[in-house]
């Protein structure tokens, strides 16, 4: 009965230890062990480091013991990053960037010198450079993982300065369809690539990946779901650093219903390829146009050049091969403006890919079409699994008149398939 007494009482001073160690103090303690300079005066948050920045014009050294703590949410471990980390306080995330790599870990809270440091914006995103991780970091605890907040394509976009150099998870996004079948950067030539990533409310940014990364090589996941990364900036454009493939889950089925299976994609990102442009009537023809598209580039048409002119011009896919697949879909996306004639869009078992059109029989689609004002407007997934186990071509027919000639914009052209 007394050890059972003596047990709680030691219990319960044990409970009150912790509770008056886990209150929130005004002054944080110096660390233990440590030769590093410390003054419990002059702790600084990352906002205010931050401030400083800001008014002192953009650029700012420290020449005093001022100091700030953090946890780091990025480290070096898969080459993502190199001589770097991203740390995040209450108020904040900023990138450490060190003389020699190595030696902090994500979960490390640390206590960082600043004396001799120099914070400033780097294409718009906050560093602080001139860090000597042995004489300018303490490690005081290990294991303090943050979790990432969990934000929408559309709220990273419109508050970047907020969330830039912090965790964030996005829900429901996917690599574009123009992004399929690309790795993530290019291991080969050691070169850094941006991948666009979109939601399903058609919100977009980019994940920029280092050519050095252990996952480099790795081919983009072709569904939809969760993404864990570091928020990033470059000048104007938000981007995101993502610390390891285990934190891109995008296995679902995508925005369309698809499971990211294509044929072809055509976005027309080098030129027009190996698509036919044939005019029957007319000296106005399908154009590539490095301004125009969903993002640029694309290609356009229009029959009016100072008046109006009447005009039948087709854009005519290569060759396809559907026999070996149990449905396929098309998809595209359109934009007009001005009056005139329906874009026709057609399918073609027939045709012999010689330059005319009339010698072969046109199947109609009937796609969403862009109604004006060049608004952008999917066509949505085409069923044309009527046409699995043929060879088919896929054109796309534009028509004017001497009295009206519309202007139609046309990109990323996607075929899919499932087996």
């Amino acid at each position: 009965m007394k050890r059972s007494i003596i047990s709680i009482v030691v219990i319960l001073i044990a409970g009150l230890g912790i509770f008056f160690n886990g209150c929130v103090k005004d002054e944080p303690d110096a660390p233990a062990e440590t030769t590093i300079p410390f003054d419990p005066d002059k702790v600084l948050t990352i906002g205010q480091i931050k401030n400083m920045m800001a008014d002192s014009g953009g650029i700012y050294t420290f020449k005093d013991n001022y100091s700030f703590r953090a946890v780091v949410v990025m480290d070096e471990k898969t080459g993502n990053i190199y001589k770097s980390s991203f740390v995040q306080d209450e108020t904040g995330g900023i990138q450490l960037n060190f003389f020699n790599p190595g030696g902090l870990y994500v979960g490390d809270s640390i206590q960082v010198l600043l004396n001799k440091t120099t914070v400033e914006s780097y294409h718009q995103l906050y560093q602080i450079q001139n860090l000597n991780v042995g004489k300018a970091i303490y490690k005081i605890a290990t294991g303090k993982f943050i979790e990432p907040e969990v934000i929408t394509l559309q709220e990273f976009n419109l508050n970047i300065d907020k969330y830039q150099c912090t965790l964030v998870k996005f829900d429901s996004v996917q690599f574009t369809d123009s992004e399929l079948d690309k790795t993530y950067a290019d291991s080969a030539n050691l070169t850094d690539k941006n991948r666009f990533i979109e939601d399903c409310d058609e919100f977009i940014s980019q994940v920029r990946t280092s050519g050095y990364a252990n996952f480099a090589n790795h081919p983009l996941p072709k569904g939809k779901g969760s993404l864990v990364a570091i928020a990033t900036v470059y000048d104007d454009e938000s981007q995101m650093v993502i610390r390891s493939t285990d934190e891109v889950q995008l296995t679902g089925l995508r925005c369309d219903g698809g499971s990211g299976n294509m044929l072809f994609f055509e976005g027309f990102d080098d030129g027009m390829g190996d698509w036919e442009n044939i005019s029957v009537i007319g000296n106005q023809v399908w154009e590539f146009s490095s301004s125009y598209g969903d993002p640029a580039p694309g290609v356009t048409i229009s029959g009016y050049t100072g008046s109006y002119h009447q005009n039948d011009d087709w854009l005519i896919s290569p060759e396809f091969d559907l026999s070996t697949y149990s449905s396929a879909s098309l998809s595209f996306v359109t934009a007009r403006n001005y009056n005139g004639n329906v874009l026709e869009v057609k399918i073609s078992t027939d045709y012999d890919g010689l330059g005319d059109p009339s010698t072969a029989t046109w199947n109609p689609l009937q796609p969403m079409l862009s109604s004006g004002n060049f608004e952008w407007v999917s066509s949505g997934n085409l069923n044309i699994s009527n046409f699995v186990g043929e060879t088919i071509h896929v054109a796309f027919r534009y028509t004017s008149t001497n009295s009206a000639c519309a202007t139609w914009e046309l990109d990323n052209i996607k075929i899919s398939y499932e087996e």
